[in-house]
């Protein structure tokens, strides 16, 4: 039971994302073979993560390095969106982010 309830709020929260970036959501939430992660842009490509823990959430580096990886691969850039107690966060290399603030 706890764990559909997982999957639902992770669910609404690649919906939410999807909507406010104007991306397309990958089925399987980015399962796939040859659409990995869970949605793209034309310039980013885009990972969801959430908790409901009170202290910690895990980005783990694998994760990061593949997505960094497959963004590359496909000239956009890599974004993990972060939903922490309610709140959106977005982790973006420095570069990306320097490039959005010029």
């Amino acid at each position: 039971m706890a764990r559909d309830l997982k999957r639902k709020q992770s669910d609404a929260q690649e919906k939410r994302v999807a909507k406010r970036l104007g991306a397309t959501q990958h089925g399987g939430s980015g399962s796939g073979q040859f659409k990995r992660n869970d949605m793209h842009t034309d310039d980013f490509l885009v990972e969801c993560k959430r908790t409901d823990n009170e202290r910690y959430i895990r980005v783990d580096v694998k994760e990061v390095e593949a997505l960094t990886r497959r963004a590359a691969e496909q000239g956009k850039a890599p974004a993990f969106a972060i939903e922490i107690r309610g709140r959106e966060y977005v982790l973006l290399l420095d570069a990306d982010f320097q490039e959005l603030i010029a």
